[in-house]
């Protein structure tokens, strides 16, 4: 089992934006939801927990889910006053406690499904695996 947690509960305050900076439009669609289909697209997945701010839970179901044809099963997760607190939260919703969870910003849109599954398979064979980038 595989699960999923795109942590997007930021406030966004320093875009000084009237909008989060999640829901900024990239390319004709909220930046969030590039994030997410991205990983919804990759084999292997069994379930995204999306963390988001608790008071954006019902704006997310209308513009960042219901938008798009999703392949996994999606849980909207409140987010918590730090990111530590965001990520504990989606920690709590995976039930299957030998899950692999796979944790990413949500405002880290470029990822790709090469490098997601990768994370994965090293995680299975290691029991751990962090991405980075070398700038290479």
């Amino acid at each position: 089992m595989v699960s999923v947690i795109i942590v997007a509960a930021g406030k966004g305050v320093r875009m000084n934006e009237a909008l989060r900076k999640q829901y900024l439009s990239l390319a004709g669609r909220p930046i969030l939801s590039h994030t997410l289909l991205v990983f919804d697209g990759c084999s292997g997945i069994n379930e995204i927990f999306l963390v988001v701010p608790g008071e954006d839970l019902d704006f997310c179901y209308k513009h960042i889910l219901l938008p798009f044809t999703l392949q996994n099963k999606i849980t909207l997760i409140p987010g918590g006053p730090e990111r530590q607190d965001s990520v504990y939260n989606g920690l709590l919703a995976i039930t299957d406690r030998k899950s692999i969870v796979v944790i990413h910003d949500g405002m880290r849109p470029f990822v790709q499904p090469g490098h997601i599954t990768a994370c994965i398979n090293a995680a299975r064979h290691y029991g751990a695996c962090v991405m980075g980038y070398t700038g290479i």
